[in-house]
């Protein structure tokens, strides 16, 4: 089985970290590609927050049960991540299948997601939680 999603480090100072959708994914690919982050996470300083990325899948909407599944991300996976992660590329037709908060945010078990158009403003969205 080919794990359709990447990880890397969107910061030299290994604050953020990027986790990437590729091709035409599932929610098992999903969970399975957290594995061996957590697995690199064990031995990290200090707290992560993530970005989502789904830019470059191969989707057009996403797979049933976002809500439940984007639910599950947080501090539940690993107590080194932060809780707080920026969306990017999460498809429009999708919307209105999400919990949102007046704020446009999502609420998870112990987290917070946020949505942003590209880069730039998710780093606007991590330097105001600071």
């Amino acid at each position: 089985m080919k794990i359709k999603f990447r990880y890397q480090w969107f910061d030299e100072e290994k604050t953020i970290l990027q986790y990437i959708a590729e091709d035409d994914w599932n929610w098992r690919d999903y969970h399975a590609g957290w594995q061996p982050v957590m697995f690199n996470l064990i031995n990290h300083a200090g707290n992560v927050h993530v970005i989502l990325d789904f830019r470059e899948q191969s989707r057009e909407k996403m797979p049933s049960g976002v809500t439940a599944h984007f639910n599950s991300f947080g501090r539940t996976l690993s107590k080194k991540l932060s809780g707080y992660a920026v969306v990017l590329g999460f498809p429009e037709i999708d919307r209105d299948k999400l919990m949102l908060n007046e704020d446009g945010t999502v609420s998870t078990k112990e987290g917070t997601l946020y949505f942003a158009e590209n880069e730039d403003e998710a780093r606007a969205i991590f330097a105001s939680l600071a």
